[in-house]
């Protein structure tokens, strides 16, 4: 659906409805917006004409922005100050004295990535 413009969207809810509902007339009528070999398929159109039942737009969701708590200004401050105290201490020690996880990919944050980027 991303593909697909906006206008391009709004027309196609139109003719859907304007046709009675149907997915098979709608899919026949849109080659003047598309072209006979560009058009969008049947099952595009049944997710679009879904998500403007179940939302009330076509306009796509917006993304959200994740949250990254192991690169907070606190995790770097005090891993730089770890690294300024001993620059010997392995890594998983490290982490270990401080309460970071080593891998934090999962939840947006690489301890070795702090040390070695800040």
């Amino acid at each position: 659906m991303n593909s697909i413009l906006l206008e391009n969207r709004i027309k196609i809810i139109k003719i859907h409805y304007e046709n009675g509902g149907s997915v098979k007339v709608t899919f026949r009528k849109i080659p003047d917006i598309f072209g006979q070999h560009n058009r969008t398929s049947e099952t595009a159109i049944k997710n679009l004409v879904a998500k403007f039942e179940s939302t009330g737009s076509v306009q796509n969701a917006p993304t959200p922005t994740r949250v990254r708590p192991g690169r907070s200004t606190e995790n770097i401050a005090a891993v730089s100050h770890s690294v300024e105290e001993d620059p010997t201490l392995s890594i998983p020690r490290r982490s270990q004295q401080l309460g970071i996880d080593i891998c934090q990919r999962g939840r947006g944050g690489h301890l070795s990535d702090i040390i070695f980027h800040s």
